[in-house]
């Protein structure tokens, strides 16, 4: 974070496929097998680690228009909440928990649209992608609590609300990259107007 915020996207894009790649070497991108006899936190703690890592692996390529490392289907560890020891504060516990959740599973977009974005297609398989996910995106917003969904009128209190804009945040950048990419998309080719 210290090197995007800095403006060094491409030291941050190595360090960012570094530490994907050490999490794929010790498995963390698959579900735990049941012969590790891992306990129930130490499975969590391992998830929590991928999904933080593939959040860095995702938002380089954001910044920089490059594919990412990992590919929708190479990985299958599911998206668990915290580890019960990351969340010391009560009254907020849960909310931090189901972020991570909503994150994980934003993080999943980005990395698609990451995806669709590198991939060799022509410009009406690229609407047609881009399209899905956007309507995805707009299911992932829906099914969020009300008080905490992006939108116009966010009305979380103020400590939810510090815990959801940075998010909020992340969800607007994607769609205005899906909307941009649209555009773009056409542009190259008019007879996608007309469809």
């Amino acid at each position: 974070m210290f090197l995007e915020l800095h403006g060094q996207y491409s030291l941050a894009s190595v360090l960012c496929g570094l530490s994907i790649r050490m999490c794929q070497q010790l498995g963390l991108h698959r579900r735990s097998p049941l012969d590790l006899n891992l306990d129930p936190d130490e499975i969590k703690f391992r998830s929590q680690l991928w999904w933080i890592a593939f959040k860095f692996e995702t938002s380089s390529p954001m910044c920089e228009g490059r594919p990412t490392a990992v590919r929708e289907l190479t990985y299958d560890v599911d998206i668990l909440p915290l580890c019960s020891d990351q969340t010391k504060a009560s009254d907020t516990a849960g909310l931090v928990s189901a972020i991570h959740c909503w994150y994980a599973r934003l993080t999943e977009l980005s990395n698609r649209f990451a995806t669709i974005n590198s991939l060799c297609i022509t410009p009406n398989t690229r609407l047609e992608a881009l399209k899905d996910l956007n309507d995805t995106l707009t299911r992932w917003r829906d099914q969020l609590p009300v008080t905490l969904q992006p939108g116009p009128d966010v009305v979380a209190d103020w400590n939810s609300y510090m815990l959801v804009a940075p998010f909020h945040l992340d969800y607007f950048n994607l769609l205005r990259s899906i909307h941009w990419a649209c555009i773009t998309a056409i542009t190259t080719n008019w007879e996608a107007i007309h469809d």
